[in-house]
């Protein structure tokens, strides 16, 4: 089988749910001995060599840092010029793949794919939420969001296969696009042990990363922006800390809510306890998962929670996470403890019962039986392959509709 698969990032040169999805998928069809292309945006490289890592043939486009679309033409000419000349190199029938909206102009006419990790136009509304002061840019801003959301209707409306990576990420899609009714498959995204396990020596760790034996770690991975109940997080801290002197809260992330979230740490007065660790890599995250004796999953709109609980369990380290956010995918139904109700007064209650030893976290989770590919990505793999099953024709036909 060959794939060729659009995508804005790849992991590790940039970090986030889309880059670690699409790199994950792509070099695990490449390691099950199928021929894998990958288009990415980089500011940073132009297209020269090909790159080959773990099986998977990379081409950067250059763009430059900004708007999503104050370059989108030009992009969109080269990355045409390239989805041509990759199709024509083979008579083998190649499946084209996306998972961001970006890409809709350099599909149009082929057939493709789509992982879907939220609306286009609530991703704008995240990022820039607090950014449109004035009346000038409130009316940029909902034309923008208009047009993005015209974008991404077009993307999935001619699509053969719509992956989601949750089933919140399914709701919001099929609200946002009611026309879409049931084509929102979801195929839950996993873990790679490789990349993400239980490394040992836990008390090692914790002492080499200045952690006191009776600290209680609670760790948050997630992009700071204003959706992603940050703001209630830290008001649950600062209401668990009052009650347990021993909790400590790391926050591991990057995003535009970085200086506020500086601010209202300081407002609250829990600066001594609280400790900003900006992006890690991979095995950075794997010591900090270790040392933490729970992780934090508060994300409301952002669906990234389901990624980071898995790297958390694959890494032996409790998961504590929102009702809203988790939906029941990853902590089964004897194990209710492991669950808030939405607010930081629920939040807090929680975390003051786990800070306390009563109940003790429990020590290993594991995902729910109910929920296929959970433990690794080959339900992404296998939701591929299906699709190019089902959409390849005999060789020497277009692949265009």
């Amino acid at each position: 089988m060959r794939f060729l698969f659009l995508t804005p990032g790849l992991h590790p040169d940039h970090h986030g749910s889309i880059p670690r999805y699409a790199t994950e998928a792509a070099e695990l069809l490449a390691s099950r001995g199928h021929e894998v292309h990958v288009l990415t945006l980089d500011p940073d490289s132009a297209l020269t060599d090909i790159q080959l890592r773990n099986g998977t043939r990379i081409y950067r486009i250059r763009t430059h840092r900004g708007a999503p679309l104050s370059n989108w033409g030009e992009i969109t000419r080269d990355l045409r010029y390239w989805v041509k000349k990759l199709l024509r190199e083979t008579n083998l029938e190649t499946l084209l793949a996306t998972h961001h909206a970006y890409f809709e102009r350099t599909l149009r006419g082929y057939r493709y794919a789509v992982t879907a990790h939220r609306p286009w136009h609530q991703e704008c509304e995240i990022t820039s939420s607090g950014h449109s002061d004035t009346i000038f840019g409130r009316i940029r801003f909902r034309w923008l969001s208009r047009r993005l959301k015209a974008i991404e209707r077009h993307l999935f409306e001619n699509a053969n296969r719509i992956f989601v990576s949750s089933p919140s990420a399914q709701e919001s899609i099929r609200t946002t696009h009611p026309s879409l009714g049931t084509r929102v498959q979801v195929v839950v995204p996993g873990v790679n042990p490789i990349r993400f396990h239980d490394p040992g020596d836990r008390s090692g760790i914790r002492a080499q990363l200045g952690v006191q034996s009776s600290d209680f770690v609670f760790l948050v991975v997630s992009r700071l922006e204003s959706q992603c109940g940050l703001d209630e997080l830290l008001e649950a801290f600062g209401s668990t800390l009052r009650a347990q002197t021993n909790a400590r809260l790391w926050i591991a992330g990057r995003g535009s809510l970085g200086p506020k979230l500086e601010r209202r740490i300081a407002q609250l007065g829990i600066g001594g306890q609280t400790r900003r660790l900006g992006v890690l890599s991979d095995a950075e995250l794997i010591q900090h998962y270790s040392a933490a004796n729970a992780v934090l999953i508060p994300n409301k709109v952002i669906p990234s929670g389901s990624m980071v609980a898995a790297e958390a369990l694959a890494c032996g380290t409790p998961i504590l996470a929102c009702r809203t956010t988790i939906s029941g995918q990853w902590i089964p139904p004897q194990l209710p403890q492991c669950v808030a109700d939405p607010g930081p007064e629920a939040f807090s209650l929680r975390m003051q019962q786990w800070a306390s030893g009563n109940p003790p976290p429990p020590l290993v989770l594991h995902p729910s039986p109910n929920s296929r590919g959970t433990e690794d990505w080959s339900a992404v793999a296998d939701a591929f392959e299906q699709a190019w099953e089902d959409f390849s024709t005999p060789p020497n036909l277009p692949v265009r509709k």
